[in-house]
């Protein structure tokens, strides 16, 4: 095999990858959070795209610190596989994590049980890993991208596309009105 069919079969697994890695993120940060906001205050929705962020700036930090320290191009390449392992693995623990995890915002306001506040920046913590995970892949791939950091950017956007519809998919009652009452829950259709 030549070595140009295999920078293009290389190439397109990665962009492969690519898509794959930015569709999973927009699915994990839509269901997680549907699911804060089911679980607690619906104001805890807002903290899915602050984590987002957060952990994408980090791994911005994280890069640019890295550059410096590291070895060949070579090596940082090959440790792009163990980022994404790590995102899905800490995306996995994250989401049985949170269900473990007590937090109940009413309690700061009605009961001044303060240690709640713990289990926030624990939720902080446990939630934000997958995204620096993540944001470390895809900062790395576009970085590594050179005159083809369109094409790269394109399959991001589209994965991130692709990962909007994916997750609605898995709710498909979202023209459902749900109201919750003191009474129990009724869904009017």
């Amino acid at each position: 095999m030549n070595k140009g069919l295999l920078a293009v079969q290389r190439g397109r697994s990665t962009l492969a990858g690519l898509f794959l890695l930015t569709m999973a993120v927009v699915m994990m940060e839509l269901c997680l959070t549907r699911s804060l906001s089911v679980v607690s205050w619906q104001d805890f929705v807002y903290l899915m795209i602050s984590l987002a962020l957060l952990g994408f700036g980090a791994a911005g930090s994280f890069l640019t610190v890295s550059r410096r320290f590291s070895g060949s191009a070579q090596e940082q390449t090959s440790q792009l596989g163990y980022f994404a392992w790590l995102f899905s693995l800490s995306a996995a623990l994250a989401i049985v994590l949170v269900s473990k995890i007590r937090f109940y915002p009413e309690d700061i306001v009605g009961m001044h049980d303060y240690s709640n506040g713990i289990s926030l920046l624990i939720l902080y913590f446990i939630l934000g890993v997958p995204f620096f995970f993540a944001g470390v892949c895809i900062g790395r791939l576009v970085a590594m991208a050179g005159d083809q950091v369109n094409l790269y950017y394109f399959v991001d956007l589209a994965g991130a596309g692709v990962g909007d519809f994916g997750e609605r998919g898995f709710h498909p009652s979202t023209s459902t009105d749900v109201r919750i009452s003191s009474r129990g829950t009724s869904a009017d259709q």
